[in-house]
């Protein structure tokens, strides 16, 4: 659950996630929620590409995991980046501790999915808000239960040069949960390698999400189909959010 074998070839098997129009959409969030955005920690940051690019982009940026081999994947990329590289924390999104306040969280590639129910959201939830200054920004996507529903009994294999994961996709529709069951190969030599890992993800509403942010400290919570500021589709693979920081203050 926490990609100790997958990290060495998340990259390679990920390439076609494109880091580059995800921190182009949160800017064009930034811009369009008319905050001023200096400071940003991503929760489940992996192995830190959406991070570096946004520190190549003059951002100041914590990037936690919860995972210490995906981390190492992180610093190894970063040797480019000069003094502005991103402070990595390993952290449990479930138990986040940061050392101040933050413009703006983020939290990418349905992580979110990852938490066990609305239980253990809002839990997350209730702890983050204390880290994000008031009128901040939370910019999230998840999986949709349309996507789980789409891919459930499926097979998938991803290859890089020297190591390739096949991966199958169970989903318990009752339970709302689903499972990647990954094999990763890896090349030793004359030999392959085989590892496995297992993933859970849960299908949480799009109800669900706004009941939690709104009873833990966020407000003006604002769904959006995938890297576009329109409504979500009924079969759309991801729906993003974007919630701000109640300022009790102003009421």
């Amino acid at each position: 659950m926490t990609y100790s074998t997958l990290a060495g070839g998340y990259d390679a098997f990920t390439g076609d996630v494109n880091y580059t129009a995800w921190a182009d959409y949160f800017e064009k969030a930034f811009a369009s929620e008319g905050r001023q955005v200096k400071t940003i920690v991503e929760l489940a940051c992996g192995t830190g590409s959406l991070a570096i690019e946004l520190c190549k982009r003059g951002y100041d940026v914590t990037a936690t995991d919860i995972s210490p081999e995906m981390l190492c994947e992180a610093m190894g990329k970063m040797g480019d980046l000069g003094e502005n590289r991103p402070m990595l924390l390993c952290q449990d999104m479930r138990g986040i501790d940061l050392y101040g306040t933050y413009d703006a969280a983020l939290c990418c590639l349905d992580s979110i999915n990852y938490l066990n129910d609305t239980r253990e959201l809002s839990e997350m939830l209730s702890r983050l808000k204390n880290f994000i200054e008031p009128g901040g920004l939370f910019i999230f996507d998840i999986n949709s239960m349309w996507k789980f529903q789409r891919i459930a009994g499926r097979s998938f294999v991803a290859e890089a040069e020297d190591s390739f994961c096949v991966w199958q996709v169970g989903y318990d529709e009752a339970e709302r949960r689903c499972g990647y069951y990954m094999d990763i190969f890896t090349r030793e030599g004359d030999l392959w390698r085989r590892d496995t890992e297992e993933h859970l993800e849960y299908a949480f509403t799009p109800e669900e999400i706004e009941k939690a942010l709104l009873e833990n400290g966020f407000c003006a919570v604002r769904r959006y189909g995938e890297l576009n500021f329109k409504e979500p589709c009924p079969d759309d693979d991801r729906v993003f959010f974007v919630a701000i920081r109640s300022d009790y203050t102003n009421g």
